[in-house]
């Protein structure tokens, strides 16, 4: 047991070096099987930082991860009287001949992750296929040209390999292999009761 809390502080100090850090090139990786709790290690962990969390799961096009991020950072975006507000000008617009369509990373641009922002990239392992060089590629441009903190958080065993470690070398400095705390894991559920 010792060994196991031993390797959660360790855990623990890597990520918070990696955060430190004014500008890291590279992004993390924590590598798990699914339903191990590491996504819900990782927001408990992140108590000095402001997680934007980003689910690969259903992603279509890396537009996509554009959209979320937006949402994440201006979550009133995702509101009623911004969709609202969206439909009117598009309508006035519309009606004058102007092009009112915006692109997002024109906004993300402006509205650029700031420093204590971390993007945590979630279900690597349950991303298209096809998709998988595209979005780390995305996460590579986000990661050396903006510096952005970015933990990435999948099952590296259900990933494709030959795809994966084309892109890995040049984005993930550190891979850390997520092995839960029984003990941790236990303390928590118990503690609601």
């Amino acid at each position: 047991m010792e060994e196991k809390l031993t390797y959660m502080k360790e855990l623990k100090s890597i990520i918070e070096d990696y955060l430190r850090q004014n500008k890291a090139d590279y992004a993390l990786f924590i590598n798990g099987e699914w339903g191990s709790g590491k996504t819900f290690y990782l927001k408990n962990e992140l108590v000095k930082y402001v997680p934007l969390y980003i689910s690969l799961f259903g992603v279509s096009e890396v537009s996509d991860i554009d959209k979320i991020i937006l949402k994440e950072r201006l979550p009133f975006l995702d509101s009623k009287a911004a969709v609202i507000a969206s439909n009117v000008i598009g309508k006035v617009g519309g009606f004058f001949g102007l092009d009112t369509k915006i692109e997002v990373s024109d906004v993300l641009e402006v509205w650029s992750v700031p420093n204590n922002y971390v993007l945590c990239f979630d279900d690597l392992e349950r991303l298209d296929n096809n998709l998988l060089e595209k979005v780390l590629g995305y996460i590579n441009k986000l990661v050396e040209h903006n510096y952005i903190k970015t933990i990435i958080i999948g099952d590296e065993s259900k990933i494709d390999k030959k795809k994966f470690l084309k892109v890995k070398e040049k984005l993930i400095r550190y891979t850390i292999s997520f092995v839960p705390n029984i003990v941790i894991v236990y303390d928590n559920i118990i503690s609601s009761y």
